[in-house]
């Protein structure tokens, strides 16, 4: 996880739980997602972790919570 983007990231997790989703549409959901969550800025660098310099804290802890979180409440009506 380290070495991915959190557009990466979250596009992985999308793929996974919203298979039957045109791409089209999922690449569109992943980018509101990286909106709302104020990681526009960040999307395209690297996580990092503790031997890669990667985003902040606060915009890892906010990757983490979206990959568990953020789809489900996205799909809600």
């Amino acid at each position: 996880m380290a070495t991915a983007t959190p557009r990466e990231a979250l596009a992985f997790s999308a793929a996974l739980r919203l298979k039957d989703m045109p791409l089209e549409s999922r690449t569109a959901l992943v980018d509101t997602m990286l909106n709302d969550l104020g990681l526009s800025g960040c999307a395209d660098v690297m996580i990092g972790g503790e031997m890669i310099k990667g985003i902040s804290g606060g915009q890892r802890k906010r990757t983490s919570v979206s990959l568990r979180t953020s789809f489900i409440i996205t799909l809600r009506p």
